[in-house]
């Protein structure tokens, strides 16, 4: 799991890595949305206004909160069906 944003003592705080091994090569940054869906691609957008923020926009889903646990709980059938309908639109 990768963290791009925290808040420490009240104050939210970017994170981004800078790898050793890939020069001008850098992490995303900050609070970040997946726009876009299977049949048209996928875009990230990094830095998002905390104020526009909440956790239902966007393509991503929420799996686990930490003040709720477990929030998704599809099964194999599922993820293999979603998988199976992506690969197959992308062969």
């Amino acid at each position: 799991m990768k963290a791009t944003s925290a808040v420490v003592q009240g104050v939210r705080r970017d994170l981004q890595k800078n790898p050793k091994t890939g020069s001008g090569k850098t992490s995303a940054k900050g609070l970040l949305r997946v726009d876009g869906d299977n049949q048209n691609g996928y875009t990230l957008v990094q830095g998002v206004d905390e104020a526009n923020f909440t956790l239902t926009t966007g393509a991503m889903q929420v799996i686990y909160r930490i003040d709720a646990g477990v929030v998704l709980t599809d099964d194999f059938d599922k993820i293999r069906a979603r998988i199976d309908e992506h690969v197959a639109r992308n062969i």
